[in-house]
């Protein structure tokens, strides 16, 4: 400071302050946070509009993005169209209507065969050989299992007693196992024209199916075989089932 100068207090003060403050003190006041992060609006772009009658620009085609492979490119399947025959004569209006692939499907589509025919194929062809399974005869044949009403007279009907059906089902199932369809000394075998096979043993007489191995009793001292003649045998069925000892003897060994 020169001679002679009037010098401000307060000036003088602040300069002393502003000499003594500390170097961070200063540089902490100089810095300035920096300016907030505001998200800006997405411009809008505008296309271009092509005159009519004016083709677009290639930036805009290119924009698009690249067509796919013709490999890639779902195939349309391709019509096969059917051969018409050509008509002999002039065709009636009824005629026109139908269509030539219907009349041609007909001409080579195969009949079907009957159910009658398939029966008779399978009961010609019916194997007989020592495999052949001897099962017992159906429930209405066996005693305990038959009803009543088979016995009403309006049917023909051969009754058995169970233990006399499975005796003779095990005794012809063993033959066959080990001789085949011959005879023995203790069962006959006699086939029949239609194909079934009639079987003797211990003097009951047995016939078996067309086509299989089903047993059915005919007649023989233990096999109850009534006349087909429409009397009602009801009341001998069912005291034969009250006691095994009141065999109808009238009509056994038939």
């Amino acid at each position: 400071m020169k001679p002679g100068e009037n010098v401000n207090p307060r000036s003088k003060a602040r300069e002393l302050n502003t000499s003594t403050k500390p170097m961070s003190a200063i540089s902490r006041k100089a810095a300035k946070a920096p300016q907030p992060y505001r998200p800006q609006p997405t411009p809008k772009c505008l296309q271009l509009k092509a005159a009519p009658g004016q083709v677009a620009d290639q930036a805009s085609l290119n924009k698009q993005g690249p067509a796919a492979p013709p490999a890639y490119r779902p195939q349309p399947v391709p019509k096969v169209l059917q051969r018409k025959t050509a008509a002999v004569g002039p065709l009636s209006p009824a005629s026109r209507r139908l269509p030539v692939t219907s009349s041609i499907q007909r001409a080579i589509s195969p009949a079907r065969p009957s159910r009658v025919v398939q029966r008779m194929e399978v009961r010609r062809g019916m194997q007989w050989s020592e495999f052949t399974i001897i099962s017992m005869p159906s429930s209405k044949h066996i005693l305990e299992k038959m009803k009543l009403v088979d016995a009403n007279g309006s049917k023909l009907i051969s009754v058995v007693e169970q233990a006399v059906a499975e005796d003779a089902v095990q005794a012809i199932g063993a033959h066959v196992k080990s001789k085949g369809w011959q005879s023995s000394e203790d069962i006959t075998m006699v086939k029949n024209q239609d194909g079934s096979w009639e079987i003797t043993y211990k003097g009951n007489r047995w016939m078996t199916h067309t086509d299989s191995g089903q047993l059915w009793p005919l007649s023989g001292p233990d096999i109850f075989s009534p006349p087909n003649d429409g009397t009602d045998m009801r009341p001998h069925i069912r005291r034969w089932k009250g006691n095994k000892l009141n065999r109808p003897q009238v009509y056994m060994n038939q």
